[in-house]
């Protein structure tokens, strides 16, 4: 959500792909 560069591609969301 805050960064979702990878969230878009890995995670739906922010789990773990955000900082």
């Amino acid at each position: 959500s805050r960064v979702k560069r990878v969230s878009i591609a890995a995670f739906p969301s922010e789990p773990l792909g955000s900082p």
